[in-house]
């Protein structure tokens, strides 16, 4: 697929790793004129967030490794990164697979697909999954940690927000990225996404 530009949109990526497991997250940040020194601010802030909520729900098999925050206004831009593969689970269990997850629906003040996202959030322990459905506790911990990293970006004059390549089926010039207004676990049925896992 061709590169696509995205108007003062930086990607922010979550590595995460379950032993050979690896699988991650993407979201998207705006911030006008930033620049390499304000990507690498961005990637410390959000691994260092204080969250004791969502990260101490993992199982402890489950590693936090990385944040990339990459430059996606034009093609072959800067990437800037921040982590040391330190931040783990401590909820004892069983390791579910990363293909289930809590799945967090962001909404913007605009309507239509294009204005939503969903963020999967993944290495949880069976303990978290009471008959067949997550626990009030674990819902509240991801759309927690959502909001976590919204803050700690928008301390440093990021907006999140969800990107938006197309609209009606037709490629945008450049694509465009609507602040989040809302983060919700909107069910506590397991959510699956496809390619939620590779090979190192």
């Amino acid at each position: 697929m061709a590169f696509q530009p995205t108007t003062n949109g930086a990607r922010v990526i979550l590595r995460w790793s379950q032993g050979t497991m690896l699988w991650s997250n993407h979201l998207w940040f705006t911030h006008p004129d930033f620049d390499a020194s304000d990507q690498a601010e961005l990637a410390e802030a959000i691994y260092e967030i204080t969250d004791p909520g969502y990260i101490h729900l993992l199982q402890p098999a489950t590693i936090w490794e990385r944040v990339e925050v990459i430059d996606e206004r034009e093609q072959g831009a800067e990437m800037r990164m921040y982590g040391d593969a330190s931040r783990n689970g401590g909820h004892l269990g069983e390791r579910l697979p990363p293909l289930l997850a809590v799945v967090v629906t962001l909404t913007t003040q605009k309507r239509g697909r294009a204005y939503r996202g969903r963020v999967y959030l993944s290495g949880l322990s069976e303990e978290e999954l009471v008959h067949g459905v997550w626990s009030s506790t674990q819902m509240t911990a991801a759309e927690d940690f959502i909001a976590a990293i919204e803050l700690a970006a928008e301390n440093l004059g990021w907006t999140f927000g969800v990107r938006s390549g197309q609209l009606d089926g037709v490629l945008r010039p450049a694509a465009i990225i609507t602040p989040v207004t809302g983060r919700e676990v909107r069910s506590s049925v397991p959510g699956t996404q496809r390619r939620r896992s590779r090979r190192p």
